[in-house]
């Protein structure tokens, strides 16, 4: 319901790029373009370069800036209908949140009780595609602008991603590729030798998170790249 009813928003905010791009197209080729060819020639155009590896044919119609107006009505869509637009949109990860923590806890138990190799979980895999990844991303607080985090710890609405020139940290090229991956990895730091009482074990343990297989830091622990289990929960 959300997304059928943000949908229309969404185009009528991505209309003046698009007619900004299209006047321009039917002023250098002289052709009878309209928004929804140049909508569709883009589509083509992104299709051919990430399938074909062909940047030549429906690209070469577009200029550079033409090209990152258009990549930001996509960030723009994905960002809104998918992202941070709505906290509806990130709610949708916390049953994945929480059996990531789940398993997390269940591996410390079998780290602490010394349980023998092939009696619990090394890992936990899980596949499925954007419109599971990106919730998942959002709820970890990844690709935001600035203080955004303490906002959508509020559930307030986040500003949209600045438009070109300006730079941005919300590019869906980045938060959701092919083959886009997040991953979770659990550690164990030794403390000092001698006697460790159950919160210096509780301490040892830390969390990475890792987005396309690169190291991020979390905004919701202190950005750190490190954060202590216990704090991550």
């Amino acid at each position: 319901d959300y997304r059928k009813r943000k949908e229309p928003d969404v185009d009528k905010q991505k209309e003046p790029i698009l007619e900004h791009v299209t006047s321009a197209l039917v002023s250098r080729y002289h052709l009878k373009f309209t928004t929804q060819d140049v909508s569709s020639l883009w589509f083509l155009c992104k299709q051919e370069a990430s399938l074909l590896n062909i940047t030549n044919q429906a690209c070469q119609l577009f200029n550079e800036d033409e090209v990152h107006l258009l990549e930001w009505t996509d960030d723009l869509e994905g960002f809104v209908l998918k992202g941070y637009g709505e906290s509806i949109n990130y709610k949708m990860g916390l049953p994945l949140l929480k059996d990531v923590v789940q398993s997390m806890e269940e591996a410390i138990i079998a780290k602490e009780e010394n349980f023998p190799d092939g009696t619990y979980e090394k890992a936990r895999l899980r596949f499925a595609h954007a419109e599971t990844l990106v919730p998942f991303t959002c709820l970890l607080g990844l690709f935001l602008e600035g203080s955004d985090f303490e906002k959508i710890q509020r559930e307030e609405p986040l500003d949209l991603p600045p438009m070109p020139p300006q730079r941005r940290n919300w590019k869906g090229a980045l938060v959701a590729p092919f083959a886009s991956n997040n991953m979770l990895a659990l550690y164990q730091c030794p403390g000092n030798d001698g006697k460790k009482t159950s919160q210096d074990q509780k301490n040892s343990y830390f969390v990475q998170v890792l987005h396309n297989e690169a190291p991020v830091s979390m905004p919701g622990c202190g950005n750190k790249d490190l954060c202590p289990f216990e704090e991550f929960k």
